[in-house]
């Protein structure tokens, strides 16, 4: 999955988003 990195608690708020829209 290629996205745009933005700052490391972009990455981390992003990353927990799509777990929560996954799960």
């Amino acid at each position: 999955v290629s996205h745009m990195h933005v700052t490391l608690a972009d990455e981390r708020h992003y990353a927990c988003a799509t777990v929560i829209l996954e799960s």
